[in-house]
């Protein structure tokens, strides 16, 4: 029998998601356009109909419905999360009918944006058209009636002899799902969006039209409308295509153990069965709220089913990838926060050894040697099945550099084998309940070292060199002749601001401009004047760019404060508000090399509505955007002299 397996499907979808995951890469690079893209959480709703692909080869459409909730993280790529519930119909032709069947099912899902990904990304696209592919589970009951008049079930709460119970909700019976799809959308404003969607579901299970023949496994086809509601979008990136955010990206170590149950074709909650497995993991934390992470773990489990069978001995070892999202910090980020809640999930391998006593036989399974065993191909010849954990994770931050957690997984292993009896109703589950620690290997939350090169570099005027001033000759009296000269110094930085805001500038970069701005009070110099002068780029209204600019002096001058404390003495901060900086804007295109610059600029100082003008040259000279982030500021003039 030529079976499509589980295995070789994940395999297909990697490589898969590999090839796409490049493609994106070398588009992003290539298109340089710098619409502004908001991160958004959504809720979905979609309703539509169901067609099983199993035995059957008369197909009856069904009912299902669906609630999500998604993160698009990206200007092209998502996370979507989905339950639902179904029913089942259909027929084989003189064989059996479906008489009854329904099912629950949730599943995660990774989504691509394909028409920005190959036109490029833009905020006001209409139509959308969106493939997807994800990893969940189906919980599934059905009942069908033979040609020959006799009666079967699956996964239903009794104890019928026709019935073959499972251990999902009701006795549900429980299969892994590989959801596949495509949805058409239509953008009607920045909030909503309505779409159609096709998703195809391979279950690894031949059993769900309750009519087992061992030829293929099951399908699950959807057809359905829906609509998405935005509920939180962050803030837009700048023309510089970076976030305003501030990101806390690392590495970490984690360590973890704790108790370890199988749920296989044993008697369920055995307290005596619960047995310990512990982890060692790697990982990497990005954007705030995301984190890939590597285990590899080690874990023994017992079981047994009276009158049936027992678990001698059994171990295993496993290793897996996977992908997280702190849901406190994705709604709402906080770098001082100190509870997150991460659901995750990944994929690995688990090889694994058992020894069980059936019928007063024994079975060995995954060992190098002995009687009655069947090798496999793993360390010290142990058997590998895929593995699929599936998690929630809370966590408590102590400090910058170490997290304490819980972690509760459950694992869906490709085989029904782990329990060393094979009877053919459902593939083994693996759950694990832990405590462990977390390792960083950084203590702060950094802005991203690419843009603080940007910033450092944002314009000439970032910081002048300090220079003698003037020189000031005094006369005293001629009995006591003595000459001083009086130096005095002009020093000048750029405090930066994030687009259409006066806030978050209490950052590194900053903090080092006013500190290099100032360097000279340590050779003997005391402060004799501030000046903080706030701008805005000119894109906007008069009125806005005003307020803008009067807000971010007015901030900047209280950060100057709080970085330079008490060597301010008695000088005092005054404080200008600009508005919009044209000045600014047309050295920076002159500086630039925007084609046509020079006549651009001759545009600008002659229009009579300057505003209307920059608006249409952005129109047709788009890199003109790149420049507005560095005319968000503060400047900050510190004069000094010697005492």
């Amino acid at each position: 029998m030529n079976k499509f397996t589980f295995k070789k499907l994940l395999l297909i979808i990697t490589l898969a998601f590999s090839s796409s995951v490049l493609t994106a890469q070398d588009v992003t690079e290539e298109n340089q356009q710098n619409e502004r893209f908001k991160s958004h959480m959504y809720v979905t709703g979609e309703l539509g109909g169901t067609s099983l692909s199993g035995e059957v080869n008369k197909i009856k459409p069904g009912f299902n419905g669906n609630l999500g909730l998604g993160l698009q993280f990206d200007k092209y790529f998502g996370l979507n999360a989905n339950i639902g519930y179904g029913t089942l119909r259909g027929e084989m032709k003189d064989v059996f009918s479906i008489k009854e069947g329904n099912y629950v099912e949730g599943d995660i899902n990774l989504t691509i944006s394909l028409i920005d990904l190959i036109g490029g990304y833009k905020a006001d696209r209409l139509v959308t058209l969106t493939p997807h592919i994800g990893i969940g589970h189906i919980q599934y009951r059905t009942k069908i009636e033979k040609a020959d008049g006799q009666a079967a079930a699956i996964g239903y709460n009794n104890h019928d002899g026709n019935n073959v119970r499972g251990n999902g909700f009701g006795q549900r019976v429980i299969a892994a799902t590989i959801p596949v799809g495509l949805q058409l959308g239509f953008n009607i404003n920045s909030k909503w969006n309505i779409y159609l969607d096709y998703t195809a579901k391979f279950a690894d299970s031949d059993r769900i039209d309750c009519f087992p023949a061992g030829k293929h496994n099951d399908w699950i086809s959807n057809l359905n409308i829906g609509a998405r509601y935005s509920i939180k979008r962050s803030a837009a990136k700048s023309a510089d295509g970076y976030d305003d955010n501030e990101y806390c990206n690392y590495w970490y170590f984690t360590v973890d153990g704790g108790a370890n149950y199988l749920f296989g074709d044993n008697k369920a909650w055995k307290g005596r069965d619960v047995k310990g497995n512990a982890n060692i993991g790697v990982g990497y934390a990005f954007h705030n709220f995301m984190t890939v992470f590597g285990k590899i773990g080690y874990g023994s489990y017992k079981g047994e089913k009276d009158n049936f069978f027992a678990i001698n001995e059994a171990d295993y070892i496993s290793t897996t990838v996977n992908f997280g999202i702190d849901l406190m910090n994705a709604f709402n980020y906080k770098e001082d926060r100190k509870f997150g809640l991460t659901p995750h999930i990944g994929f690995g391998a688990i090889q694994y050894r058992v020894t069980t006593v059936k019928g007063g036989n024994t079975f060995r399974y995954g060992y190098d040697k002995g009687n009655a065993n069947i090798k496999g191909n793993g360390l010290q010849d142990r058997r590998v099945v895929a593995e699929v954990p599936m998690g929630l994770e809370l966590t408590y931050r102590m400090n910058k550099r170490i997290d304490l957690f819980f972690d509760g997984t459950v694992s869906y292993c490709n085989t029904d084998l782990l329990d060393g009896v094979a009877s053919g109703k459902h593939d083994d589950w693996m759950a694990r309940a832990n405590a462990g620690v977390r390792f960083k290997l950084n203590t702060s939350c950094e802005r991203k070292a690419k843009k603080d090169a940007l910033m450092e570099k944002m314009t000439p005027q970032i910081i002048q060199c300090s220079c003698p001033k003037k020189t000031d000759t005094v006369y005293v009296p001629v009995d006591k002749v003595d000459v001083r000269e009086k130096m005095a110094h002009q020093n000048y930085t750029d405090v930066m601001f994030p687009v259409s805001k006066s806030e978050k500038i209490n950052n590194q970069v900053n903090k080092n401009a006013i500190a290099r701005s100032a360097y000279d009070l340590e050779e003997g110099y005391v402060i004799s004047s501030i000046i903080v002068e706030g701008y805005a780029s000119p894109e906007g209204s008069e009125e806005n760019n005003q307020k803008l600019a009067e807000d971010r002096a007015n901030v900047a001058a209280e950060f100057v404060k709080d970085e330079l404390g008490d060597k301010i003495g008695d000088a005092g901060i005054e404080v200008v508000a600009n508005g919009g900086d044209w000045e600014g804007l047309y050295r920076a295109i002159e500086g630039s090399e925007i084609k046509d610059k020079d006549n651009i600029v001759e545009q600008l100082k002659n229009a009579s509505d300057r505003r209307a003008t920059l608006n249409n040259l952005v129109a047709k000279y788009p890199e003109i955007k790149n420049l507005f982030s560095q005319l968000r500021r503060a400047g900050v003039t510190i004069n000094t002299e010697m005492k």
